[in-house]
Formats: structure tokens, sequence, C-alpha cells
């Protein structure tokens, strides 16, 4: 079964609002001229936008993110998402985007407050508006929730990574006007909001099909946050790969020494309400856990806590449990009431939600068939909403294996906690892997080992002090791999994407340029390694301005931006495993050169000095003229320069040479010789 994925191009009509297209001109841009399946790999396509800032290569970009939005904003008006923002529906767009899956070229149209989706043998449309063009069009404005779904494996979801601080700030979307459904009134209305805040704001189990990396409140990134979420994220890769010696480095230079973790209790109590104001930390982690336990009590079996815990096949609960497992079960019933609370497939459940609920004796009798159908709901959810209830399940379910408790209340690392519980060392797949690892009422920090290419350590580097470029290649790929491995666990009757669009945004950002030319290397690894591509297919989208990436994509996969404008490439040089310094010239549109302009404007001052008659010629410090020269790296150059340099002194004999010392001329002839020996050795 073919499921190849490709964008292949982006059309924008004459008619598109100006604050939405900005400097970009009504045109065809195209991603992809040329598919070629398995050059990059099994269902893997990598494609290239390049030009200068203020090219239109954010822009073109935004202007696809608020077709997606807009058709996801139809899609799914109707589903309640108390965890999410609603989102908002952009006017004043009229383009297309036509994209490919398994060969079959599919067309996303936008016509202001139209959208339509056709394919060879299905055109349906939503909130068409006699626009003549989709006459004939199956209209999809009411649609079934069945039919939504079944709609979404014709599209693909797009996850976003850009971490410029300047990048999706919502005060620089202000202006533009936008639309919100209202589910009692069933109509769309006007809105004052920032269409882009609604795709940070959600927690939808991946239903609205794009994701922008990372979390923004408006516009700000919490570092603090984001480093949580990476340790969180990339703790079962490290694991894989120390695993495997197939695997290799996940970070070249490095090997994973140990994932140390340490218990969190306070976690557990940030969505309870304190009693006062001067309730402490500890006073409200007793008093809850008091009231939890007095919940948890054989003769309370109407208690949320125990119709919750009930379900599960865990051990029961006893009076003179370690105050451990108490903060696990805790844990858990907390989790699966939030999963109610969070997700719109668990929206029938909403009403019962409420945490305060756990520290309750009893429910309403006509609740408690409720939460024992909660329970069952999360038990049964094998995707990865249910991940971190199953990984606490594990905890409660071996916690009989661990020799000391005393030592779950200190440090410890995963393969001391692998031990103590028992986690046969078999075969696993890295997301089989996170079923196992210790509960969130845990903090993780990843210890890495720096190591020489013969595999001997060199030292023992906490994660915290990689340098910015290590770091920014683990914020990258683990948010998106991590985004992956959950959408690839949603199963059939919920939003199921099997096609997906990674948009890197710059992402040679904080980068060495020898940390650019492998990324495309290094990321297609990892995602091969890891069989992303298995059963389902990935469209890699890159806007850069490094010649390094852009040394690894072909011309037919490269879309060149000039002034808000496609370039023509028929004249270019294709860049792959090209010359960087071509790469430079014609991809990135360096018409004055590759010296940076301080320097330029220097020489270029003395040269027009050395070489202009004496009536046009300007005032020089000959003091400075030799010093500069010498200063010059390109050897070829400073040849040059001393050449006229030299013809220069000939022509003006009154002018004296002020070189620091005074060479013959048997001196200087044998320096050059020495040059042109060095110039000769170097070819």
């Amino acid at each position: 079964m073919d499921i190849s994925f490709t964008l292949k191009r982006l059309v924008i009509h004459s008619e598109c609002s100006e604050k939405v297209r900005k400097n970009l001109h009504p045109a065809e841009y195209l991603f992809n001229s040329q598919v070629e399946k398995g050059f990059f790999g099994t269902n893997i396509t990598v494609e290239t936008t390049v030009g200068e800032n203020g090219s239109g290569k954010s822009t073109l970009l935004e202007l696809m993110f608020r077709m997606i939005n807009n058709l996801a904003a139809m899609m799914f008006c109707r589903v309640e998402c108390s965890a999410a923002d609603e989102l908002k529906y952009v006017l004043g767009i009229y383009a297309d985007l036509e994209y490919s899956i398994g060969g079959k070229d599919i067309v996303l149209k936008v016509r202001d407050t139209t959208v339509a989706l056709v394919a060879d043998d299905k055109k349906v449309c939503f909130g068409n508006n006699g626009i003549e063009e989709f006459n004939g069009f199956e209209d999809y404005t009411n649609a079934s929730e069945q039919k939504i779904f079944e709609l979404t494996s014709s599209f693909f979801y797009t996850i976003v990574t850009n971490y410029s601080v300047q990048a999706y700030v919502a005060s620089d979307y202000s202006e533009e006007k936008c639309l919100v459904y209202d589910r009692k009134k069933k109509c769309w209305k006007k809105d004052k909001g920032t269409w882009i805040n609604s795709l940070f704001h959600k927690n939808d189990g991946y239903m609205c099909p794009i994701n922008l990396n990372p979390y923004r409140d408006d516009g700000t990134i919490n570092m603090h946050n984001e480093t949580a979420l990476t340790m969180y994220r990339i703790t079962s890769l490290l694991i894989e790969f120390s695993r495997g010696a197939k695997h290799g480095q996940y970070l070249h230079g490095y090997e994973l020494k140990s994932i140390e973790y340490k218990l969190d209790s306070f976690k557990l109590i940030k969505g309870f309400k304190s009693v006062n104001a001067k309730e402490s930390g500890i006073q409200k982690l007793s008093r809850i856990l008091d009231a939890f336990k007095k919940a948890c009590k054989r003769e309370n079996r109407n208690s949320a806590a125990n119709l919750i815990l009930g379900n599960f096949q865990i051990p029961l609960a006893g009076e003179n449990d370690d105050n451990i497992l108490w903060m696990a079960r805790l844990y858990l019933v907390c989790k699966v009431l939030s999963i109610a609370d969070k997700y719109p497939m668990y929206q029938k459940f909403k009403a019962i939600s409420n945490l305060e609920i756990v520290l309750c004796t009893e429910v309403p009798l006509a609740q408690k068939g409720m939460y024992k159908k909660l329970a069952k709901h999360v038990k049964d959810d094998k995707s990865h909403i249910g991940i971190k209830v199953w990984q606490t399940v594990f905890f409660l379910s071996r916690f009989k294996n661990v020799p000391d408790t005393n030592n779950l209340y200190k440090k410890f690392t995963y393969d001391q906690y692998e031990e103590w519980l028992g986690n046969p060392h078999i075969e696993q797949s890295v997301y089989d892997r996170k079923y196992f690892l210790p509960p969130s009422l845990f903090s993780a920090k990843v210890i890495l080992k720096k190591v020489d290419e013969n595999g001997r350590t060199k030292g023992i580097v906490p994660f915290n002090r990689l340098s910015s470029g290590e770091r920014q290649f683990m914020f990258t790929t683990s948010a998106i791999l991590y985004h992956l491995l959950n959408l690839r666990s949603v199963r059939k009757g919920r939003p199921c994407y099997r096609c997906f669009n990674i948009v890197l945004d710059e992402v040679e950002l904080c980068f060495h340029p020898e940390y650019q030319r492998t990324f495309i290397f290094d990321f297609l690894r990892i995602v091969s390694l890891l069989g992303f591509q298995d059963r389902c297919s990935l469209n890699i989208l890159i806007t850069t301005h490094s010649p390094f990436i852009l040394s690894d994509v072909p011309s037919t996969n490269i879309l060149y931006l000039k002034d808000g404008h496609p370039e023509d490439k028929s004249s270019l040089i294709n860049p792959f495993a090209a010359n960087v310094n071509d790469i430079l010239r014609q991809s990135f549109f360096l018409e004055n050169g590759f010296i940076g302009k301080f320097a330029q404007r220097k020489i270029k001052r003395l040269v027009t000095f050395l070489s202009t008659n004496d009536e046009k010629r300007n005032d020089y410090n000959m003091d400075l003229a030799p010093a500069l020269i010498e200063k010059v790296g390109d050897p070829l150059l400073k040849r040059t320069l001393y050449k006229m340099l030299d013809e220069f002194y000939v022509r003006n004999p009154q002018v004296k040479r002020h070189d620091e010392k005074e060479v013959s001329k048997e001196e200087r002839i044998a320096e050059l010789k020495r040059e042109l020996g060095k110039l000769e050795r170097e070819d």
C-alpha cells in the first residue's frame, strides 16, 4: 500500500488579504517539482525553502498554518474541549494548498469563509456561501462526527518547531479579522482574539491537525518548563539508544550515563485548593493525604477514589501502607479525573471531573456508574492519553518488589528502578518502554557522558551543562519525536492521522556549521532507526539560511524566494553535494560577495586609493596600508594587494614606504617566493 506523502505547492490568489500574505505576491509557490520515492528513505520526503531575510519564508509558512487552522475550525467547531482555546477562523484567505497522499493529489481550498477539500473521488466543503466554484460539492458543514473523523484520513498533521523569540508573538497577528463558533447559537461570530494563541493553548488529543512548538504564552517561551518537558520526552529515547548497539548515539559525542529520579510530592497538590493563605505546602500535602486515605477505606466503597482504583489490577490499600503508595494512588485517581476534564473524547465524563471529589467519602448514587465507566475507558485506552496512568499502575503493582522503600524518597536511577520493580530486559519499542518509566510524581534528570571516537569516557555532563547548540538539538528533535509517538498511538474512533508534515522553521538556530552539515543525516537516522515511517509517511519542510543544510537537498525539492516572489531556478546550479560558496552565492542571493561588509569597505577604500590618480585620490594614512594587507586571510587577495602597493610606490616614488621595517629588494623577492611556494603547495 502506497502511503507516501508530499507537499506540492501553495497558490496565493489575488483576492488574498495583504494582512495575511504581507509581501508575498499572488503566484504559485512550488515546494516539490519532482516526487522521487525513497531518496531520503522509505516514506520520507525532505523539502526546503530559502531566501534572504524579508523574502517571505515565514509568511508563506504562516499562510499554510492559517489554512490548516481554518479547516480544523470548520471540522471541529461543534466539539467542546475545555483544556484548549476555541479555534479562531481567519478571514481574508484565498489560497490553495496541494499535497499528495499515496500518489493521489488532494487540494485544500480556502475562499474567505469557505473551506473545501478536493480529491479525485471526493469533493467536500464547509460553509459554502454560494460560491460557484464549489457547486456540486458535498456540504460537510453539519457532517456527523464519524464523517469528520473519516475525512481526517485524507489530511495530514503538521508539527512545527521554531525557537526564535521573534516568532509567533500574538500581538503580531492582532489586526487579523477572525471568527469563532458559538455552539449555543450554532453560528459564527466575530472575535477579537488572535488565532495563533489557540494553536498553543490546546490539549485536544491531537484532534486539530497542527501543533506549534515550543509552547508560548502570548509569545513568551518559558525555558524552565521547556527543559522539564524535554526531560520527560527524551528519557525513553535515550534509554532506547543506550540499549541497542545498532542505534549508536542520539546526540553525537554523547552516551547516556544515567537518568536520575527524585520524588516531587508537591506536584500532587497543585490542583487542590488551600484551606487558607497560611497553609504551608507540607500542611496541605498532609491534609490531602489524610482525607484521601479516609476516602479509600473499604467501608467507603462509593467514594470516587475506590470506584476508580477498583478498576485497576493493583493491590488493595492498607492503613499501614507506605506514604509513597498513597501518593501514587492519589496521583492515579487525579490523573484519571484530569483526563475526563481535558480531552474531548472524554467529554461525557466532564461533569464528574472535579478534583476535590477524590477527598470525599461518597459520590452521589446517580454518578457511581459514571466513575466506573470513566476508569474502564481510561484502562482500555492504549493511546498516549493513558500512558501516565499505566506508569502508575505498573509502579503500584510491582511496589512490593522494592527491597528498601526508603530509596524511593532519595535520588535513584532508572536502572535501579528497573531492577527493583523487575521490569524484564526484553525487546521493547520506544513507545512500549514509556509504560515502564517511573510515574510523573518523580521528576527526571538526564546525565550524559562525553565520549571520544573510540567510546572512551572524557567526562560526565548533566543535561543543563550541554552547550546551547547541543540542547537545541535535543529540544527540537525530542519534541517532534514525542508528538510522532503520540500521534501513532491514536486508534480508530478518533481523528487518526498517518501523514505528518514536519516544519523546521529556522532550524539552524544555535547550531555550529558542523551541526548544520549533519542535521538532516542525524535526524533521518534517528527517525529511521526508531521506525517512525512504518505505516506512516513524513514530509520534512525546512526553512533555512544554512548552505550546509541546503547541500543535502536536490534542487527539485527547493523553493527559492526573493522579494516575495518564487525565483526561477532553471538557471541555478543544483545545490545537492555542491560547493558551499556556490550555494551561498546563488541560493541565498549573496550578490555582494562573502567577505564581511566592514572588511569589504576597508579593502575597497585601500584599493581605491592605490589605483586612483593624484587628482581624484582621497586622503589615506599610508602607515595603515601594510598592516591592513597583512591582516587579510585570503592568500590570493593578500598577494594582489601587495602587488598593488608595490605598483603604487613605483608610480609615486616621492612617497616613502611605511612598512614596519625597511625591506630590501632581495628580502621582498624572497618573501614573495615563500608565499608563491605556499600557494603552490596548497594547490
